[in-house]
């Protein structure tokens, strides 16, 4: 075809424009990446609909940038001397009468009952009563004490058997149970109940007792009701 008849063709001119953007498509895609510096940059896509060239440009989105990493909070410095926010609650006071609490014995020489022997138990009772005790005292008269009783009877000789059966009812042993209560840093009880005693002159009631810490053990002082040779009394006791 001739250059004039060409001017003159419509068609022929539209053909050669699709071509040529077809070519020049062809050479951005070639040429387009190495200038982005993106090796992964879409090429231009061109479409041809209805007679009309349409150039779309894919363009990569811009890269996103990295998330930053979450900071950590970090732990409170501890700073020696200073006493942390929840302060753990105080330590128990120590039980003033915890010395006192447990199984004691002890025993004492009296001129008219013999040789007494003590056994106290004192326990906490936090439900009733702060505290509360049981004894039992047994006292052996000594040979003195049997004779000086012969001699009242007409100086008379006794028995071996007598003598025993003597013995016998001057050293059976009584008991009591006591309820407690502090005072002035001691245990002053008062007795409940008495078991035991029977009428003899050596079988005593008990009526009350202070009890306090002395040393490694306890000091017991106890009032009796008064009669016979029922006086009281007094020793230091040791645990059993």
């Amino acid at each position: 075809m001739k250059f004039a008849e060409f001017k003159q063709d419509s068609g022929a001119q539209r053909k050669m424009l699709i071509f040529g953007a077809v070519v020049l498509g062809a050479t951005g895609w070639l040429i387009l990446p190495s200038f982005s510096g993106h090796k992964d940059a879409a090429p231009v896509v061109l479409a041809v609909a209805r007679g009309r060239t349409v150039t779309h440009a894919a363009v990569n989105p811009p890269p996103v940038p990295p998330t930053a990493p979450g900071v950590v909070a970090a732990a409170a410095p501890v700073i020696p001397g200073v006493i942390s926010a929840v302060t753990p609650p105080p330590a128990a006071l120590p039980d003033p009468f915890a010395p006192v609490l447990g199984r004691w014995q002890g025993s004492m020489q009296t001129p008219a009952r013999g040789i007494c022997n003590l056994v106290l138990t004192v326990r906490e009772n936090k439900t009733e009563r702060p505290f509360e005790g049981y004894s039992t005292l047994s006292c052996v008269p000594g040979m003195m004490a049997i004779l000086a009783q012969a001699s009242k009877d007409g100086g008379r000789n006794i028995s071996p058997a007598e003598m025993m059966e003597r013995v016998s009812k001057l050293s059976t042993p009584t008991s009591a149970t006591f309820a407690g209560q502090a005072q002035d840093g001691a245990i002053e009880f008062k007795s409940i109940d008495n078991i035991g005693v029977v009428e003899n002159k050596n079988n005593c009631t008990m009526l009350s007792m202070t009890v306090r810490e002395f040393a490694d053990g306890i000091s017991v002082k106890w009032h009796e009701a008064e009669g016979g040779n029922c006086h009281g009394g007094e020793m230091v006791m040791t645990r059993r």
